[in-house]
């Protein structure tokens, strides 16, 4: 079957997946098969799935442990079979691989027991939400190079055939240098929810806490019975993932807390709260980008443009053509290296760098330095790209053990090393 059938069957019975949890769960300190690792604590308050932090000692005595992030289920009697998912986990464990998707962190191990099954991926300190509430906080220029990876992430997962399934705040993860990492797919939890009954929403998507947001396209709410339900049998669409993220981008622009949260959104996708989101819109500046996010956000799937359309439309004129034509693809290659390598890539690399992302390689719709030194300014956000590869210049030299030259600002802030992959 082709792979965008399989991933829809799988999605379509993944509501047999557990409703409850196991009545007995094991001391996290003592689950067999992760006796090598070192418990350190629970993240979050998720219900479906509980999330934990281990530490696991790497090479000689002295270097540090790499942090992983394990995702427990407890299955509900020892004879759930999730061997279907597991298939789906290789696949998109094989299609999103480093190379075809820089911007994404699929979970790279799994297991299943007869009582319980685990999720592996390597474990990251801030996610988006946690980097924009510490300072120093996020400059204008940051956060559009953030939106740009992000769309460029959900562009890598739909070209991959895969949809995510449960974008919002806390599965966008960031490293110390601002590389963003799209991660915890939810394209196993169910495509389709009650419209009257929030429990299943509570149980697979809400992390417990204060916050209460709802980024979930308003499509996946249906009325009973959903079995029968047209979109239960199509499954995941990108739309969907197009929503969440846009939703994502309009809180981290303007710093408003959750755009949505269930109720809103169960009012929004009955007609109502248009207007209101339109007025928030209107707050966000430059008016191209105030236009792609309405469309991101629209009520009707077929509205929303696609990742890889929403990039090209906001090229040059909004992203930086630089982001494009250069900084992508050498920061991907640069987060790969160890400290001092990437200190040294700088340097040799330092004239052309900032020839690429100085003001006039930033100019709208310009892809390449020079020009005519009489045409236009370059947009207010043109200096910030220097000034944001003078601070990466700084902190890579610091963490090397160099001293730092230039008259870059301080760190960026984050305790994630930037060569995390």
């Amino acid at each position: 079957p082709k792979p965008g059938r399989r991933r829809s069957r799988h999605l379509a019975s993944t509501d047999s997946m557990g409703n409850q949890l196991g009545s007995v769960q094991p001391d996290y300190n003592n689950l067999p098969e992760l006796q090598q690792l070192a418990f350190v604590e629970r993240l979050g308050g998720g219900r479906f799935l509980k999330t934990l932090k281990y530490a696991m000692s790497v090479g000689g005595s002295g270097a540090p442990a790499q942090l992983l992030a394990v995702k427990v289920y407890f299955k509900r009697t020892p004879n759930e079979k999730l061997a279907p998912y597991l298939e789906m986990l290789t696949e998109v464990r094989a299609r999103l691989s480093a190379e075809a998707a820089p911007n994404v962190m699929p979970f790279r191990w799994f297991r299943e027991t007869t009582h319980v099954a685990y999720l592996a991926r390597q474990y990251l300190h801030s996610t988006l939400l946690e980097r924009a509430a510490t300072p120093p906080f996020l400059s204008h220029d940051e956060k559009l190079w953030v939106a740009f990876q992000l769309l460029s992430a959900l562009s890598q997962c739909h070209a991959a055939g895969v949809v995510h399934g449960d974008i919002k705040g806390e599965n966008v993860l960031l490293t110390s240098g601002h590389w963003v990492l799209l991660t915890d797919l939810g394209n196993f939890k169910p495509a389709l929810l009650p419209v009257d009954d929030p429990a299943d929403f509570s149980f697979y998507f809400d992390g417990g806490g204060t916050r209460r947001s709802c980024y979930l396209a308003p499509e996946r709410f249906a009325e009973a019975p959903l079995a029968s339900h047209p979109a239960a049998q199509a499954g995941l669409q990108p739309a969907m993932d197009v929503f969440s993220a846009g939703c994502v981008l309009l809180e981290l622009l303007l710093e408003c807390g959750p755009a949505f949260d269930l109720p809103k959104l169960l009012r929004y996708r009955k007609g109502e709260g248009a207007g209101e989101l339109r007025a928030l819109l209107q707050r966000v500046s430059p008016p191209p980008l105030a236009d792609t996010l309405l469309r991101m956000v629209a009520l009707s799937p077929e509205e929303r443009p696609t990742a890889a359309e929403c990039l090209s439309s906001l090229r040059g004129c909004v992203l930086p053509e630089a982001f494009y034509s250069f900084a992508h693809g050498f920061f991907g290659q640069l987060r790969l290296l160890d400290h001092e390598r990437q200190a040294a890539e700088v340097c040799d690399q330092y004239a052309s760098l900032i020839a690429r992302l100085g003001p006039k390689g930033t100019r709208c719709g310009e892809g390449e330095a020079g020009g005519d030194d009489s045409a236009e300014p370059p947009p207010a956000h043109a200096d910030g790209a220097a000034a944001y590869l003078l601070r990466v210049e700084a902190r890579l030299r610091d963490e090397a053990g160099e001293p730092a030259a230039g008259e870059g600002g301080g760190g960026s802030g984050g305790g994630e090393a930037a060569a995390a992959c």
